[in-house]
Formats: C-alpha cells, structure tokens, sequence
C-alpha cells in the first residue's frame, strides 16, 4: 500500500546561504512545506544542530529563520 506524505511538499529551487557557528556555506533550497525545508548543500551537520538559513523567497522578498537539523 502506497503511504501519502504527511505534509504537501512545495518544489522550489533558491540558492541561499546556511551559517553554523563560524561558518557560512551556500545551499539550495529544493523544497518547503509547512514543518521544514530540504537542502542541498556542502557540508555535514549533526541531527540536532541549528543553522540560520537564509534565501529569497521572490524578487522583493527573502526569508531568514533558524532552522534544526532532524534528518
């Protein structure tokens, strides 16, 4: 039997920046739904580290949030 996701994913394709302590790395942020974002970017975290995340979200408009790592 199929399983449905639980939360409706939305596909977006954004270059942004992720800071973790001292470092700055740039991401992409593939997709966004209401509990979280899935990136793809250049480094390691550990399950429970906090990054501040930062990316446009249209020509006007950009997000910054903290975010936790939990996959």
């Amino acid at each position: 039997m199929a399983q449905n996701r639980e939360h409706f994913r939305i596909a977006i394709d954004r270059a942004g920046g992720v800071r973790h302590r001292a470092e700055t790395l740039t991401c992409r942020v593939v997709n966004l739904t209401e509990k979280g974002f899935q990136l793809q970017v250049e480094g390691s975290f550990a399950i429970g580290d906090f990054l501040h995340l930062e990316f446009p979200l249209t020509g006007r408009e950009s997000l910054a949030c903290m975010v936790k790592v939990i996959v």
